[in-house]
């Protein structure tokens, strides 16, 4: 969990108005903008045990994710806004040359990456979601994964397989989170 904790870290670091940065696991955003959003993780304080109960985690609605998601729904799931400022996010983060793996959880027809974006020579991007149109669609990846993880919240991967991981808009929609991220 420590490994996901400072992926998720943000620090808002104080430089001239000019050239401030917001970096997220040791790297400069370029454009972020100092808040109190941004400041949130500064100094965060963890609690000393899961704080959610299998209640807090079920959905309101019962319906099977796989029957849900067996026709592709093709929707952004944010305001162009959001998903603009995720993929300037990325533009800092994805590996730009040789090597470099990278697994997208809960993915769909877009990872939110750059576009144009494709993984290093020697690299690759898997694409883990649900809906097999939609992971197919999707422009980044190298291959593609169907798997619920709600069901099978273990991930067929070997530890340290994969240089980054990425869930983005998504962690909401777990049932079992902590199973999921321990694994990355």
């Amino acid at each position: 969990m420590t490994s996901v904790t400072h992926t998720l870290l943000l620090a808002f670091m104080t430089l001239p108005l000019s050239c401030r940065a917001l970096s997220v696991a040791g790297v400069e955003v370029p454009h972020a903008r100092d808040s109190s959003i941004s400041r949130a993780f500064n100094e965060p304080v963890w609690p000393t045990a899961w704080p959610y109960s299998s209640r807090d985690l079920t959905p309101d609605d019962p319906i099977n994710d796989q029957l849900f998601y067996l026709l592709p729904k093709f929707v952004h799931h944010a305001a162009q806004e959001s998903r603009t400022a995720l993929t300037e996010y990325y533009k800092c983060v994805l590996p730009e040359s040789k090597g470099g793996t990278v697994l997208d959880l809960c993915s769909s027809f877009t990872s939110h990456y750059p576009k144009g974006w494709r993984p290093p020579p020697d690299g690759k991007c898997v694409c883990l979601g649900l809906n097999p149109l939609e992971l197919a669609a999707n422009p980044s990846k190298s291959e593609w994964r169907v798997q619920n993880l709600n069901t099978d919240p273990a991930l067929p991967y070997a530890d340290g397989e994969f240089d980054l991981v990425t869930n983005s808009l998504s962690v909401d929609y777990l049932t079992k989170p902590l199973e999921v991220l321990s694994c990355c």
